[in-house]
């Protein structure tokens, strides 16, 4: 590279500031690719670690605008103009080049019989479960990608843990009845398995029944998020918009469900196509595919169409007598020491049953 930290050739030639852009973000980016949705994405070097950004978001934005900035050592930052136009080359160059991959949202089953956990953390590390045991890896060290909408960091799970750890956890619920945990012992379990269809978690049950408490402790065991308790919106764009976003959805205090939420929701389980308008575009379309795992839950179950129960597994909760109950703050200090364990013996159980099918 014939030209200095400042851009200047030496024969008083100033190298265009888009092009400097480009040169310096393709020197520290590892991989271009477009995944399988036709969206671009850069695999870029963050100190120590990969991080996968698609090439047409803000935080890549800011990401290419840092990369310049400390290149010429904090004396310069590029314009609008230049950024935008090397972002729009950037992706170009990704869009009509020949690596395709596929990028996962939280869990992946790969073709080697692994299953990858994205622990969402700052480092972007993943845990590795094979029938040979977990653990867990750094973003170097595996081809599994994995996107992020509004996740946060899940704790790094703990192996030692006492053999009822599963029904400590339970016990903060207050749920007795042994069917009933048996049921929610399976389906969470199995929510860390992706792309098999998941039962529809139906929790109902009177008020001071701990159903908000469970759906919010299922979302932050497997999928913890910057929200964890939706709303079920009254527009469907929205609803696609929750589910591509979220490996489990938990829809807390429905009352009201949409005509068309029924057909939607039973699609989801089973796995389905679905598409949008680009935005500021009259003929493009944004094709997302998702199969989710989903809770709901309400004081009175609303999902009566005979399709959706039939992909539904209802857990009734019964009011916490006086007595039993206690403060929200001893409840979160119960839960936040219980989790790292009982991921745990998640993953354990998970290894066993890679060893079964393998």
């Amino acid at each position: 590279n014939r030209y200095d930290s400042h851009g200047n050739d030496g024969f008083g030639k100033k190298k265009a500031q888009s092009k400097q852009l480009i040169e310096i973000v393709e020197s520290c980016t590892d991989l271009f690719f477009m995944d399988q949705y036709g969206s671009a994405f850069a695999r870029v070097i963050v100190g120590n670690h990969y991080e996968i950004l698609p090439i047409m978001s803000s935080k890549f934005s800011h990401y290419v605008t840092k990369q310049y900035f400390d290149y010429h050592n904090g004396e310069e930052i590029p314009n609008q103009e230049a950024l935008n136009n090397a972002i729009r080359v950037l992706a170009a160059k990704t869009e009509f080049g020949n690596q395709r991959r596929t990028v996962y949202l939280r869990s992946a089953w790969r073709r080697t019989g692994t299953i990858n956990y994205d622990l969402t953390d700052e480092e972007w590390r993943q845990l590795e479960i094979t029938k040979d045991g977990w653990r867990i890896i750094k973003s170097n060290d595996s081809e599994t990608l994995f996107t992020r909408f509004n996740q946060t960091s899940q704790v790094e799970p703990d192996r030692n843990y006492s053999s009822d750890i599963f029904d400590k956890y339970l016990d903060i619920m207050i749920l007795s009845d042994q069917q009933r945990r048996l049921l929610l012992k399976v389906i969470t379990i199995c929510y860390f398995v992706p792309d098999i269809p998941h039962p529809l978690c139906i929790s109902y049950g009177e008020q001071g029944s701990c159903k908000s408490t469970f759906s919010e402790f299922q979302k932050r065991l497997i999928d913890p998020s910057k929200i964890n308790l939706l709303t079920i919106p009254k527009d469907k764009s929205e609803f696609v918009r929750q589910l591509h976003h979220n490996y489990l959805v938990a829809y807390d205090n429905t009352s009201y469900l949409p005509p068309w939420f029924s057909d939607e929701i039973c699609k989801a389980v089973t796995g389905v196509g679905n598409s949008k308008r680009k935005l500021y575009s009259d003929d493009e379309d944004v094709i997302v595919n998702y199969r989710r795992c989903i809770i709901i839950n309400g004081i009175n179950n609303n999902l009566t169409e005979p399709d959706a129960l039939d992909r539904s597994i209802l857990i009734e909760f019964e009011r916490i007598p006086k007595e039993l109950r206690k403060e929200e703050s001893k409840i979160e200090i119960q839960f936040e020491e219980i989790r790292p364990k009982l991921l745990g013996y998640i993953f354990d159980v998970l290894v066993r049953a890679l060893q079964i099918k393998a």
